[in-house]
């Protein structure tokens, strides 16, 4: 005892000396942390911002030098009037500039009169064409899918003059795959961003997958559809067809996507998931009357759990030192008082198989060993009882049967001195000579009602020592046997009949008749016989017309066994003490408070399975037994 009290001063002199030098340190360590975080985020919300600056000026140069380079081209006197050499102009500005795809002028009809790559066609029913015509100033379109290569392209617009008269209207489809190849170096795993046209169709973004179409405002992702030969399916118009599905927006993204649209200059944080995100949105200017663009910009705090590492180390440090201190501690006393609280908790909840395996030499083997001691004696003492139990309910079964045989019997001894009569009757008669016809109809009838009433008579009291037979010799044997259950519950209740036959009482069985199972039916037969016993004998108390219903069904492996009344019930506090030995709620009538405290055991070691109780006081009760059936699950 000397040692085990020092051991435990010295713990708290430990405890105490690490909380008063890890105390300081921690809250040091935390000021930091708050300072360098506070300061690291104020960074990142800059570095955010910087990026979408940079981003937008890199997409508005190239779509600027694509304008100005598309504005010379406009003023090119062949060009303006439509000649071969205008035609060989622009095929050479197509290999110069790769950003171009396809170069075209049409006249004032809307006819095109030269163009470098496609067939020349006419363009008056074209939306930009309209627009020209109306106001005659260039602008950039927004992004729609090209119908030559499935990529997003955009298209600039100018008008073309000869002095001061409109004579045609230059067009120059730009490629937007520049773009991604351009601002690809900013993106690393914490960094995203998305820049769009002022329709809300993303031009170029980190996430998107090649041949999908997003676009913000109507909220869908277009994929275009590809034929067996992977070639693009068109439509009747000759336009790309494209299968369409709808994408769902965080509160949060709806948020920056409308700002960015409304071309807001702004930055903020918002969480996502586990993640705090800095957002930034920055407008991309265009040329001319165009619609302007916006770029979005994310990206990932740093982590607070980054910061915090060497303030973990030190106190893994410490818990290192804690759990060194304490391990021969929770090895020589804490591991084995808790055994012997897991034991005891066993013991307490009816288990008698508990040993408790200490092997120090010391206190705690010598309480281990003083408890194994109990266990032995209770488990002996146990049994005693078990088996008076079993044999009282064995002598009440025989005084019930005796006294149920009796009724049959004595009508066939009557019948069969009725009998006896009549027959001495009609021989004097016919000794007389008085037998007539009549009288031999008569006599016949009468023996064969007779004989009737005396077969069915002997064949209850037949069916009434079958069933005592099968039911005390079960309950004697400790064999496992094979039995269809619905046949052996019937049996059961047949023996019980006299307990319950003069009142309103009544037992439901439900059971497939083919359900056969290998179990001890001994066991079986005094778990119901004790159920029902305490339902006549507690829970019908005041009640007359009492049902008890009985079902049996499999499920897996295992035989599921219901036993339900509709008696008084239970408080809550008799529920807790429902399987406690020489507990009874009815000792006025000559309860042992052993009968639910015996099926306990014979469900949870006999038969290895366990057993639930439900009830309410004024609605009855039920128990729910489930019983293994493998073989190895059953102990013998």
């Amino acid at each position: 005892m000397k040692h085990t009290f020092l051991n435990s001063i010295r713990v708290r002199i430990i405890v105490t000396v690490i909380i008063l030098i890890s105390a300081p340190f921690a809250i040091l360590q935390m000021s930091n942390i708050v300072l360098v975080y506070g300061k690291l985020e104020e960074k990142t919300v800059y570095t955010t911002e910087a990026l979408a600056v940079s981003i937008a000026t890199n997409v508005f140069e190239y779509v600027r030098g694509a304008y100005n380079d598309s504005l010379q081209l406009s003023q090119n006197k062949e060009v303006v009037l439509g000649t071969p050499e205008g035609k060989k102009i622009l095929e050479r500005a197509v290999l110069q500039f790769p950003h171009f795809t396809h170069l075209y002028m049409q006249d004032m009809t809307g006819m095109q009169t030269i163009r470098a790559g496609g067939e020349l066609a006419n363009r008056a029913d074209r939306w930009w064409f309209q627009k020209m015509l109306k106001d005659p100033t260039g602008f950039v379109s927004d992004a729609y899918i090209s119908v030559n290569n499935n990529v997003l392209v955009t298209s600039i617009f100018l008008p073309m003059y000869v002095e001061s008269d409109l004579v045609g209207i230059y067009g120059a489809d730009l490629t937007l795959n520049s773009i991604q190849d351009q601002i690809g170096q900013y993106w690393d795993e914490d960094i995203s961003y998305i820049v769009m046209d002022s329709k809300g169709t993303v031009l170029t973004s980190s996430d998107i997958k090649q041949g999908e179409y997003i676009n913000y405002i109507e909220r869908t992702k277009r994929t275009v559809l590809l034929d067996e030969n992977g070639n693009y399916v068109l439509d009747a118009e000759g336009q790309i067809i494209t299968n369409v599905e709808k994408i769902k927006l965080s509160d949060s993204m709806k948020t920056i996507i409308s700002n960015a649209l409304e071309l807001k200059t702004q930055s903020f944080q918002f969480r996502e998931n586990q993640d705090i995100i800095a957002c930034a949105y920055q407008p991309i200017n265009l040329p001319g009357t165009s619609d302007d663009w916006s770029v979005i910009v994310f990206q990932k705090q740093t982590d607070y759990a980054s910061i915090v590492i060497l303030t973990v180390l030190f106190l893994l440090l410490i818990l290192l030192c804690i759990f060194i201190t304490f391990r021969q501690i929770n090895k020589q006393i804490l591991s084995p008082v808790l055994r012997i609280q897991r034991d005891m908790a066993s013991l307490a909840a009816g288990s008698m198989d508990v040993k408790i395996d200490i092997p120090e030499q010391n206190e705690l083997g010598e309480l281990a060993s003083d408890i194994n001691k109990m266990v032995a004696s209770l488990k002996s003492h146990q049994q005693r009882l078990d088996e008076q139990e079993k044999m009282a309910a064995l002598g009440t079964l025989v005084a019930g049967v005796a006294h149920e045989i009796n009724t049959p019997l004595g009508i066939g001894v009557t019948t069969s001195t009725y009998m006896q009569k009549i027959n001495h009757e009609c021989r004097q008669a016919l000794v007389e000579g008085k037998f007539t016809k009549q009288d031999l109809l008569e006599y016949m009838s009468t023996m064969n009602e007779s004989l009737e009433l005396l077969q069915f008579n002997l064949e209850r009291g037949s069916n009434i020592i079958q069933s005592f037979k099968k039911i005390a010799v079960n309950q004697t044997s400790e064999n496992k046997e094979v039995f269809y259950v619905k046949q052996y519950v019937q049996d059961i209740i047949t023996s019980l009949v006299h307990e319950y036959k003069n009142t309103g009482h009544t037992i439901e069985i439900v059971c497939d008749d083919d359900l056969m199972v290998t179990s001890y039916p001994g066991a079986i037969a005094q778990i119901l016989t004790n159920f029902i016993m305490n339902s006549l004998t507690h829970a019908f108390t005041n009640i007359e017309n009492g049902k008890m219903l009985i079902k049996a069904f499999r499920h897996n492996e295992s035989l599921i066994l219901i036993y339900e009344d509709d008696g008084c019930g239970l408080k809550e506090e008799q529920k807790s003490l429902i399987f406690t030995p020489f507990y009874t709620t009815n000792k006025q009538k000559g309860g042992s408070g052993l009968g639910l405290s015996v099926v306990y055991n014979l469900v949870t070691q006999k038969l290895n399975g366990k057993i639930e109780v439900e009830s309410e006081q004024g609605k009855g009760i039920k128990f729910s037994i489930t019983i293994p059936l493998q073989e190895d699950s059953l102990n013998g």
